[in-house]
């Protein structure tokens, strides 16, 4: 009987044993839940901050390409459509640099979903640009002034659509206080 007993003490010294080193390893395994949840928080903010400040030193890179492509269209609305030997020199000049830049473009491969949404616009403008172009020297080549509006309308678009992103990026910016230039908007007739 005694033997019994020790054994079912034993049992209950186990059980309790059990219980509590059960007891150790939820605590443990809700500690390190915990820590990887607020890991899990942190991350994105530091990621997302890492990757916008990337983003900017990109769009840096490729500001002056901007700028001489702002400077072209600017170009091509001061022949008011109307010297066309100007309208295809200055297109037969963008369009190279405007290609160019699509392709570095579509190269660059932001890391987040926010800063990937701003690029797909990014991206987008400059194919539209490409667009517009074409749809100008179709225009003036088949006398369609319809297509000649919708070119010079893509113009526009193109400027609306670089200065978005821009602000886009300064909101951004301005939000993980990470330090950006001030975007102005290029005057286009």
């Amino acid at each position: 009987m005694l033997a019994l007993r020790r054994t079912f003490a034993h049992s209950d010294s186990v059980k309790t044993s059990v219980r509590n080193i059960q007891s150790r390893a939820m605590d443990s395994l809700f500690l390190a839940l915990l820590l990887l949840l607020a890991a899990a928080c942190a991350t994105p903010q530091a990621t997302l901050r890492a990757d916008a400040a990337a983003y900017l030193d990109q769009m840096s890179s490729w500001a002056p390409v901007e700028a001489e492509t702002a400077r072209t269209v600017a170009r091509i609305f001061a022949t008011e459509f109307v010297d066309e030997a100007e309208l295809f020199s200055q297109i037969r000049d963008g369009s190279p640099r405007a290609r160019r830049q699509l392709e570095a473009a579509m190269d660059y491969h932001p890391a987040t979903n926010e800063v990937r949404n701003i690029h797909a616009a990014y991206v987008e403008a400059w194919r539209n640009l490409l667009k517009s172009f074409d749809r100008i020297e179709h225009g003036l080549r088949q006398g369609d002034q319809e297509v000649l509006a919708q070119g010079r309308r893509g113009l526009v678009d193109w400027r609306d659509r670089i200065l978005d992103v821009a602000y886009r990026l300064r909101e951004l910016s301005d939000r993980l206080s990470l330090p950006v230039g001030n975007p102005t908007k290029p005057s286009l007739p």
